[in-house]
């Protein structure tokens, strides 16, 4: 498994970074954006996808390095990579999926309900995804059972980890 660090947010404060009340609200929070890559016997599987450029810009967010040069980096042609497992369907993480138009998606049922719910239309929670994105997951899925997944699978496949090099360690 492959942690890619793709994107930055800078300086911000940890209110920005959650909904409701936290403690410590002007801490300093900044964030980084990763693609994650899974090598496994059955191929390349691809977790979440990355925020567009246009969105990612539009809302601040730096592309450190394009993600398709960090794909290649690790062995993964964004051609061959059978796999895209969407743990949810916001901008930051499903935004990308257009490079990947020959993998199976796989998101979660509920997901694909909710965003295809009326619920949408309010901007507290439509501010977090981006109908484009959304639109081309569901056209997919129309498409039939190579568009996408929410059933049950055998993902993921046994797999070994090891962190990227482009991945710095954790804070002790």
């Amino acid at each position: 498994m492959h942690a890619l660090r793709y994107g930055s947010l800078g300086e911000r404060r940890r209110h920005e970074n959650f909904v409701g009340p936290i403690d410590r609200p002007d801490v300093s929070m900044p964030m980084d954006y990763f693609v994650l890559t899974v090598h496994g016997p059955d191929g390349v599987t691809v977790v979440d996808t990355r925020s567009s450029a246009v969105v990612g810009v539009r809302r601040g967010r730096t592309t450190l390095t394009p993600v398709e040069r960090l794909l290649r980096d690790v062995g993964a042609e964004p051609a061959s990579v059978r796999r895209v497992v969407l743990m949810h369907l916001h901008y930051d993480h499903a935004g990308g999926v257009d490079l990947f138009a020959d993998a199976d998606i796989v998101v979660q049922a509920d997901e694909l309900a909710f965003v295809s719910d009326a619920v949408m239309r309010h901007n507290i929670v439509g501010a977090f995804y981006k109908c484009r994105e959304i639109a081309a997951i569901l056209d997919a899925d129309r498409a039939g059972p190579s568009g996408v997944s929410t059933g049950a699978s055998n993902w993921p496949p046994a797999s070994n980890c090891t962190a990227s090099a482009d991945t710095p360690a954790a804070p002790k």
